[in-house]
């Protein structure tokens, strides 16, 4: 006798669907050395993970992105910062994925830390464990010998030298408060990249009004004009 049993389950139940979304903005070039370190330290301080971390969970928590985002929306399962600096341009880019029945909430959540961190100036304790997280994360990349080869590869083809890592551990170390607030406003004020990829992407608003809304965080007048 056949049965049809593909509505069966005979192992672990299958990962949920999640929906995906990205935004992004162009950065400073690595040539623009201060704005890049400052643009390296903002990333870092908005940091990010997943529901689940490689290696357990602990690494990060105290980034915005967890504390705002994945400890207050049990919906999103990953927000994570991203910079990448070229010869003659850079991007600063965000990932949140989730469920697809939160996509438009998990828009207006990442719009939300851009509103944050245009409209004020981060404090002096989270950002000088952003840097020292930056600072760390150098060092000990620096420790492997694949990466040391990368890394001298990279910087010569890039600017014709390679400096160690003291050098850009100094530059961490500089980067002031109000340098975060200036880059942040630079990066956010231009257009906005938007990708999307899972179910329900009909349901998030256009990219006329995600990129209106984004802009609007840059005026203190109709900041929170998204969360009315």
């Amino acid at each position: 006798e056949e049965r049809d049993l593909s509505h069966l389950s005979f192992g672990a139940d299958p990962l949920p669907e999640n929906v995906h979304i990205a935004l992004g903005f162009e950065a400073p070039s690595h040539k623009e050395e201060h704005e890049f370190v400052s643009a390296c330290v903002l990333s870092q301080l908005l940091g990010g993970g997943g529901s689940f971390s490689a290696g357990g969970p602990g690494k990060g928590l105290y980034s915005r992105f967890y504390l705002n985002v994945l400890n207050r929306h049990e919906q999103i399962k990953t927000a994570i910062s991203y910079n990448q600096a070229y010869s003659d341009s850079g991007c600063l880019y965000f990932h949140f994925g989730g469920e697809p029945s939160y996509l438009r909430n998990m828009v207006d959540v990442a719009i939300r830390e851009i509103g944050f961190l245009v409209s004020e100036r981060p404090g002096s304790v989270e950002l000088e464990r952003a840097k020292k997280q930056l600072q760390s994360m150098l060092f000990m990349n620096l420790e492997q010998r694949p990466v040391v080869f990368e890394d001298i590869a990279r910087q010569v083809l890039s600017v014709g030298k390679r400096q160690q890592a003291d050098y850009y551990f100094n530059r961490i170390e500089r980067i002031q408060v109000n340098d975060i607030y200036e880059i942040a406003r630079r990066i956010f004020s231009k257009p906005l990249a938007l990708a999307g990829l899972g179910k329900n992407l009909n349901e998030m608003r256009s990219y006329a009004q995600i990129a209106d809304t984004v802009q609007q965080q840059l005026s203190p007048k109709t900041r929170w004009r998204i969360f009315g």
